[in-house]
């Protein structure tokens, strides 16, 4: 394209003017648009005038290491206690909990229940969703994760799906919902394929009460649509996918 014409059209930004919208700003200027700012807003899309802080966006459960002794442990108590005074928000002591090692002397569990008031637990237990243990990797662990894949796929089965629909759900939904925190932490595989077995039960649905044959196993049909699969990856291929993904960035 001929942009020639364009030499004829008179400039309506002069050098100088270019130079002021082009340089970076001083740091009085910056000082000065900051305490301009609303305090109780945060930066909308163009920097200004946001929306009101109600809520506080954080995990609400938190976990906390520290030493056995007495000190570490009044101390963070301590500090426990600053957090609820300045933050307004109370600790749920019958959720809250410690764990220590399983060799550890009752004598200090009894002093450390006494000191914190809190219950003693032990592995595994559930942080964000993700299965904390102590050991190798047991199949029981990841049963929770299996239950809600599971109670989502019972949700969806009384319904009148056509194929393609159901092959959408177990793409967008139900392999996205555990998807994040297999990433995070690998589990088993016999968890995997309890897991694939059961969108292959839910794709190829039940008949009075019986499960449907199964024409083609998952692995078929995982493959790509071009090549006659529904278009969704093995769990355990996307997960190593992602995981390579990560590493590699």
């Amino acid at each position: 394209m001929n942009l020639d014409f364009i030499r004829g059209c008179d400039n309506l930004v002069s050098t100088e003017d270019n130079h002021l919208l082009t340089r970076y700003p001083a740091t009085e200027e910056i000082k000065m648009a900051i305490d301009s700012m609303d305090p109780n807003s945060c930066a909308g899309p163009n920097g200004f005038n946001g929306p009101q802080i109600n809520h506080l966006s954080c995990a609400d459960d938190f976990v906390l290491f520290t030493s056995a002794d007495k000190f570490s442990i009044k101390l963070m108590m301590n500090l426990l206690g600053l957090y609820q005074n300045d933050f307004g928000q109370e600790i749920n002591n019958d959720k809250t909990f410690f764990i220590t090692h399983s060799k550890t002397n009752r004598i200090y569990n009894k002093r450390i229940r006494r000191w914190t008031g809190y219950k003693q637990s032990s592995f595994p237990f559930t942080y964000l969703g993700c299965p904390i243990y102590s050991g190798r990797k047991r199949i029981s662990y990841f049963s929770d994760i299996s239950k809600k894949v599971l109670n989502k796929i019972a949700g969806w089965q009384g319904r009148f799906l056509s194929p393609g629909g159901k092959a959408t759900i177990i793409k967008h939904v139900l392999q996205s919902q555990s998807l994040h925190i297999f990433v995070a932490l690998m589990p088993p595989v016999t968890s995997l394929y309890e897991i694939e077995m059961q969108f292959g039960n839910f794709f190829w649905g039940e008949k009075d009460g019986k499960i449907s044959y199964h024409w083609s196993s998952w692995d078929n049909m995982s493959y790509p649509t071009k090549e006659g699969g529904l278009g969704s990856r093995v769990y355990l291929t996307s997960i190593i996918l992602l995981l390579l993904k990560d590493g590699g960035d």
